[in-house]
């Protein structure tokens, strides 16, 4: 692939300027505690591809971390698994993994991530960062409901 058919958000230059530092612990606990006391789900709700989202699932207990399509949650493009591309329901299992992400590593770029993409279309594309989850923490997120 040429890098003139790379999507802009895929460029290695942008790859390379993601951020590597982890998260936290404090940090990891603060969004944990917001999605689940408010029942908050992170997730764009356009047509067709919005990226990468996260939500607490009051039904399954369940933290979890989901392709979204046309808004809703896409359990065809994640394996078929109704638990997303990975999910947690102990809280304390859920910020341990959290505090241990970083912008790069939720990106798709990382190829030790679980968030890993092959295909670079979607790397990096509409992805949970540092910057949303902030957002969302402040009641700022206009992807956040």
């Amino acid at each position: 692939m040429s890098n003139e058919e790379i999507p802009s958000w895929s460029k290695q230059d942008v790859i390379d300027a993601l951020s590597k530092e982890k998260y936290g612990h404090s940090f990891a606990k603060q969004v944990a505690h917001h999605l689940k006391s408010l029942n908050k789900k992170l997730m764009y709700t356009h047509r067709d591809f919005c990226g990468l989202g996260l939500l607490y699932d009051n039904n399954k207990q369940q933290f979890k971390f989901c392709y979204v399509y046309d808004g809703y949650e896409d359990n065809y493009a994640s394996n078929n698994n109704e638990n997303g591309i990975i999910s947690f329901n102990k809280e304390d299992e859920f910020i341990e993994f959290l505090e241990n992400q970083c912008d790069y590593s939720l990106s798709g770029a990382d190829s030790k991530s679980v968030f890993y993409e092959k295909d670079i279309w979607t790397r990096n594309n509409q992805r949970i960062d540092k910057k949303r989850l902030e957002r969302m923490i402040g009641g700022n997120a206009d992807e956040c409901f």
